[in-house]
Formats: C-alpha cells, structure tokens, sequence
C-alpha cells in the first residue's frame, strides 16, 4: 500500500536526545492526546522502541522504510538507522557514515514541516542538534531544550545558539507540547466582517509593537514585509501564551526583557545552501558559463555576492564557478 502524504495541518515534533532515560521521562508527563506526531531519536540507545512501550501514553512504532505519519502516535528512529522528511512523509534509511544524524533529520523537518514543526533537544553529550535548531528557527518552528544538567552539552550548546524558544525542565515539555498543538486548534475561521475587524486591530496593534522595537533598539521594521513580520510575532505569541496581537502587545509593555526576544526573531537571516533552486539553476546554466567565454588559463572571474549574512550565497556561488571551471579543464 502507497503510503499518503503527511496534510499540512499536522504538526510534528522531532526529540533528539543522547540517552534514554530523560526520553522516558519526557513521556511520564506528555498528555496522551498531544496533537503532535512525534518522531525520536536516541542513537545511543538500541532498544529505544521497546523500552518505551510499556510506559508511553500513546502507541510507540519502531520507524521504517518510508512512513505517513499520524498525530498522538510515538514514531522510533533505530539506533543503526538515520531519517528525514521528504514531502510529508518520514522517509528512514541506514545509518551513513556522515555524523550528526539529529540535526540531519531537524533540518530536513524545518524544511519539509516548516511553522507547524517542534524541534526539542534533551540532554546528553556532544553537539548534535544545534544546527537543526537554529533552521528549525528560521522557518518559523519552536525549539525547546531540556534544562541544562551537569554535563548535557546538547542543551548548553543549544541554547548557546540564541535560537532557543524555551527552556524547560523535564516534566514541562510534555504538556507544553500540548498546549502548542491546542493554540492552533483554537483559531476558528470568523465572519468577513468580524474578520476586517481583526485585520484592523492587528494593524494597529503590529504597528505599536513596532513602534516599541525602533524606540527601544533603533531598529526600524517598518517597510519588512507584513507577512514575515506577522509570522515571527506569531511564534513569540505562542510561546508567551498570548491569544491575539493586542495581547502580545501589553505583555510587552508589562514585560520589557521579551522585546529583546522579539527583536533576535525579527533579525533572522533565513538563508541556506543553494536556497532558490531554480535561481541557481539559471545562473549555472545561463550567467557563469558567460563569465568565463574567451577567459583562459591566466584570466581571473571575480564575483562580489551583496548581503549575505552568513556565507551560504556566496559559498553556493562560489561552488558553482568551481563546478563550470574544473569541466573547461576536462
């Protein structure tokens, strides 16, 4: 049987941890309808699936080949395997020799996921994690990482990021997880009219917030785009427990530290390799090859990238060049 596609309305929840007893824990405490599809992975730990079955609250599946999944279900990573999503699906493969199968498989969720994702990190040591945590971010997924005990460097490093949502100790992320699936069922669809009623308030209430970013950091926000701006308040709002803008806006005013928080969201660089496919298809095909018609051997290509924040452009650029450069030698 041909296994459908995950619908857009899910959410799913990836947990990384480097051991199995905090993931045990972590399940004591998670409501049996948590409206997440949750997917685990310990590679330290063989067994993981039939450890948790006796004590989970929901039905715990040992994950293979290319699954759907279902939301109030418990998907297992095998410790000798690595996953990914790939069009809503949780596609599990055998374990490559690359390292850092958790921020593999955290990556390809934001990717694939997006805004209706979690990414939550547990202890444990090394470093696994905190690349996905911070493009889990990018997209507009929360993070949340276990509360730093003794040497969990997978939490310290983490949070170290700045990419971090919350901080909670162990009995606080199953039921967190549950409140941020139900503030989504919540949004019911409202009347046209009641609906321009809201557009307005959230205008007005957008614009106060903004006001409060340029007067407390200088930074002005104005002429971004409303949708992006919108999306990364929303995801401040979820965390904060706030029901509307308005809401958000006099926790603000009540609370000034959030501001701060605010502000690192709306300064994301949302970039990776190779970001618009097709735009670098175009300049493979179409530009580079221009560039270097009629250079030889001795001849330079110079190629100045404008605001790139973090290198990937610039990287994704430059391997393209190398690319054309080393088939005029072949």
């Amino acid at each position: 049987m041909v296994a459908t596609a995950v619908p857009s309305t899910i959410r799913v929840a990836v947990i990384g941890a480097g051991g199995p007893m905090a993931v045990e824990q972590l399940f004591q405490s998670l409501p049996p309808r948590c409206g997440f599809a949750i997917v685990v992975a310990c590679p330290a730990e063989p067994a993981l699936a039939a450890r948790l079955r006796p004590r989970a609250p929901m039905p715990v599946i040992a994950a293979r080949g290319t699954m759907a999944l279902e939301p109030d279900q418990i998907y297992i990573v095998p410790a000798d395997c690595e996953a990914a999503f790939q069009r809503g699906e949780l596609v599990v493969a055998a374990m490559s020799a690359r390292p850092a199968p958790i921020d593999r498989l955290l990556r390809s969720l934001a990717d694939d996921v997006g805004a209706l994702s979690a990414g939550v990190i547990l202890g444990g040591l090394g470093n696994d994690g905190v690349i996905g945590i911070k493009r889990l971010k990018e997209v507009g997924g929360l993070t949340i990482v276990q509360t730093p005990d003794g040497d969990a460097d997978m939490s310290r490093t983490s949070i170290a990021t700045g990419a971090v949502d919350m901080v909670l100790d162990l009995p606080e992320i199953g039921p967190r997880l549950a409140e941020l699936a139900r503030d989504r069922e919540d949004e019911t669809p409202a009347t046209d009219e009641a609906d321009r009623r809201g557009q307005d308030t959230s205008s007005d209430a957008l614009r106060d917030i903004l006001a409060m970013v340029r007067i407390r950091f200088g930074h002005d926000f104005s002429s971004y785009k409303r949708a992006t701006l919108y999306r990364r308040v929303s995801r401040r709002m979820q965390v904060c427990q706030c029901e509307s803008i308005a809401a958000y806006y006099s926790y603000l005013r009540e609370r000034p530290n959030e501001l701060g928080h605010l502000l690192r969201d709306f300064l994301i660089s949302v970039t990776n390799f190779f970001r618009d496919r097709s735009a670098f298809d175009a300049l493979a095909s179409s530009v580079i090859p221009k560039l270097f018609a009629g250079k030889g051997a001795d001849d330079q290509v110079r190629v100045w990238v404008a605001g790139c924040a973090t290198g990937e452009e610039a990287y994704s650029i430059g391997i393209l060049l190398c690319e054309h450069a080393g088939k005029l030698h072949d």
